[in-house]
């Protein structure tokens, strides 16, 4: 699902988790709001979240990375994102990794 540079705002809906068969998530680019729906890291078959440059903020879970096992790239750069870094380390085939320009604590 491609929807980047489109302007978009509000939330990600929690419905995403519908989705079970996502490959690609790519809302960059756009003005999107509030928390990232943990249930976005429930979608097995994920290997693609691009969700930088957008105004997204809170935590990302902890175990992120736990349910999506074939993610390979994650990019929520630029955004203002807070709390600890997760580890990702259930994400085995994590190629890329990009969270830079957010506010994590060190």
């Amino acid at each position: 699902m491609h929807l980047s540079r489109n302007l978009l705002s509000g939330a990600i809906p929690a419905g995403i988790r519908n989705c079970v068969g996502l490959i690609s998530f790519t809302a960059d680019f756009n003005r999107l709001e509030g928390k990232i729906p943990p249930e976005i890291f429930e979608l097995s078959c994920l290997i693609e979240l691009l969700l930088d440059h957008n105004q997204l903020t809170g935590e990302i879970p902890e175990n992120a990375g736990e349910k999506t096992p074939n993610l390979l790239k994650f990019r929520c750069n630029n955004n203002r994102l807070t709390g600890p870094l997760p580890t990702f380390k259930h994400s085995l085939k994590l190629k890329y990794l990009n969270l830079s320009e957010n506010e994590f604590l060190c």
